[in-house]
């Protein structure tokens, strides 16, 4: 099982979510009675704007090994809005200074790295990765960069997928998938006399990019948006804002990549094992399929703090503390992996506990 966590400044709320699911989780797992190992990376894979004092190391999809998140109190602190979520997203639900761990334990949790910690303990205290990372969040590269690191002879992921074992992916994010081409990066997100603004949401009206490059950078709606889009898919754009005619003209790298490398991965399994794919993100709640999301017109000149100003569309779900973007990119891809099913849950949501009880009811054992 491999999390792909978004750490960036919203997500204190969804991540003392996800540690109220650890239970859970737990209990899902044992239930299917098959040995299980579950690792983690964030959603962090760095850019251009995401440098200097009160930012986090980007992760660049390795694998996070699993410490109790009171060890990094510091990465529960975003700047940017002086909001602190150590207590609600950390402390509260994690009583352990430190997690027990077998001696050369690898980056990843399962009951041969435990000595002394329960199973749950351990989720509810590493999964937690705070909220000083990239706001500009790559769920889908860093998968791509956790799996090809797993494979890859010398690294400590090594070995961590096995080839007679279910890969289930689990992406809990509350924004578009934003994986740039890293050659295309400073054109698109640089500020003026760098880069062309040609995605900025209102390029007269901010002084930086916001999150709306990576959804016009990435994304396609067609009709009026009044006050609805009839429909919003995936699209590859070039640095103009035209078609790009190939993969290396994307800014967004386009989801074809991820395909295939779900193909590799799906391939290199025996004796039945396969290749899960799931989310936790900006879909209404209850969700029961794609024509439950709304896309809602994007930035107003008149206001250009508004979310839709700052995300390029209005939200895909909203409650409480959460307002979350609809996920295009996050939901095509979804529905390459193997499961059955509806393989979205609404981050919105009150509790993930639904979700991993729908989830494992998908996985075949």
């Amino acid at each position: 099982m491999l999390f792909v966590l978004d750490n960036s400044g919203s997500m204190g709320v969804a991540q003392r979510r996800l540690q109220e699911s650890a239970a859970a989780i737990v209990a899902g797992l044992d239930a299917t009675g098959l040995d299980y190992r579950i690792g983690a990376t964030t959603t962090d894979n760095s850019n251009y704007w995401c440098q200097g004092a009160g930012v986090g190391d980007p992760d660049g999809g390795h694998l996070v090994p699993p410490v109790s998140c009171r060890t990094h109190a510091g990465d529960f602190y975003f700047s940017g809005t002086d909001t602190d979520v150590y207590d609600e997203a950390c402390a509260e639900q994690c009583n352990l200074e430190e997690l027990s761990l077998a001696p050369g334990a690898p980056p990843w949790l399962s009951s041969d790295t435990l000595a002394g910690t329960s199973m749950a303990e351990a989720l509810a205290c590493s999964l937690p990765m705070g909220i000083n990372g990239c706001g500009f969040e790559q769920p889908l590269e860093a998968m791509y960069l956790a799996t090809t690191w797993s494979e890859a002879p010398g690294n400590l992921e090594s070995g961590f997928i096995r080839p007679n074992a279910h890969l289930v992916v689990i992406f809990v994010t509350d924004e578009v998938d934003c994986s740039v081409d890293p050659i295309h990066e400073q054109t698109v997100f640089g500020e003026q006399g760098v880069g062309n603004q040609a995605f900025w949401s209102l390029p007269q009206e901010q002084q930086s990019p916001t999150s709306a490059v990576c959804w016009n950078a990435g994304v396609q709606c067609s009709g009026s948006g009044t006050p609805q889009y009839d429909a919003c898919v995936a699209h590859n754009k070039a640095v103009d804002g035209s078609d790009a005619q190939n993969a290396a003209e994307s800014v967004i790298r386009p989801l074809a990549r991820y395909a295939s490398r779900l193909d590799t991965l799906r391939a290199s399994k025996v004796a039945g094992a396969g290749v899960y794919t799931f989310g936790i993100t900006g879909v209404p709640e209850p969700y029961t399929g794609p024509a439950d999301i709304l896309y809602a017109r994007g930035a107003n000149p008149s206001n250009p703090d508004s979310f839709n100003a700052r995300f390029g569309v209005g939200p895909g779900c909203s409650q409480g503390d959460i307002e979350a973007v609809p996920p295009v990119r996050m939901l095509e891809f979804t529905q390459t992996g193997d499961q059955p099913g509806v393989p979205l849950f609404s981050i919105c949501a009150n509790s993930y506990g639904a979700f991993f009880g729908q989830m494992f009811a998908q996985i075949d054992g």
